[in-house]
């Protein structure tokens, strides 16, 4: 924990803050699209808070469509390609960073009986 000069402490590994949105419209003719975004504040990332992530956003689109019995769904994961890092799990020590993926795509087909 790093007292900022405040007397409040930061945890490492975690932002101060994070907000995170969600939008999801479906047309009657069974298309939607869905818009989820999740932004983070820095985040220190050792216990004497000389690494630190800035920071970021994530914005991921999804068209989809759904029928009676199936449905099909293309998701494209951090559409606008930013540079995004994560801290790494605590277990192995936060004295590092991770780099996350770049854009990508997921595309989900299914089938209910």
């Amino acid at each position: 924990q790093v007292d900022n000069g405040t007397g409040k402490y930061r945890i490492q590994g975690l932002p101060r803050n994070l907000w995170s949105a969600l939008a999801t419209y479906k047309w009657d003719s069974g298309f939607g699209v869905s818009t989820g975004v999740v932004v983070t504040t820095d985040i220190n990332n050792n216990v004497a808070g000389t690494l630190v992530i800035p920071s970021q956003y994530t914005l991921d689109v999804t068209g989809f469509y759904q029928a009676n019995n199936w449905f099909a769904r293309l998701a494209i994961l951090n559409a606008t390609d930013e540079e995004n890092f994560s801290p790494p799990n605590s277990v192995y020590g936060n004295e590092s960073i991770l780099a996350d993926l770049p854009i990508r795509a997921e595309l989900t087909v299914g089938y209910k009986f």
